[in-house]
């Protein structure tokens, strides 16, 4: 008589999806700094200021995040979809509300 085991399935990564998340992001990065040299010199005496701002508050803190969220089971984030969904209309109906901007320099941000 055979004993079967029940193994439990490990999570794999998806490397297709994660090489797209990274190829993106490399683009995006190679577009800022492209984009923003002649101003981060004449702001700061240093081309990649705006690079490497980017890159130490968005890029990391959103890779680790990226990292945390996969780490959570999917139906846990399927029960959580509905409130999600719901708070993210009203975040996009709020952009809309006249008065909840802010003045920057003569600017403002509505």
């Amino acid at each position: 008589m055979a004993i079967v085991r029940n193994r439990i399935k490990q999570a794999t990564v998806d490397y297709k999806l994660t090489a797209v998340v990274l190829i993106l992001l490399g683009i995006g990065l190679v577009i800022l700094y492209s984009a923003s040299t002649v101003l981060s010199f004449s702001k700061f005496g240093n081309n990649t200021h705006y690079f490497f701002n980017q890159l130490t508050q968005g890029v990391l803190i959103g890779l680790l995040c990226m990292y945390v969220c996969s780490k959570i089971d999917y139906h846990r984030w399927q029960k959580l979809a509905p409130l999600l969904v719901f708070l993210s209309i009203v975040l996009l109906a709020l952009v809309l509300v006249p008065g909840l901007g802010f003045k920057v320099g003569k600017l403002e941000q509505c």
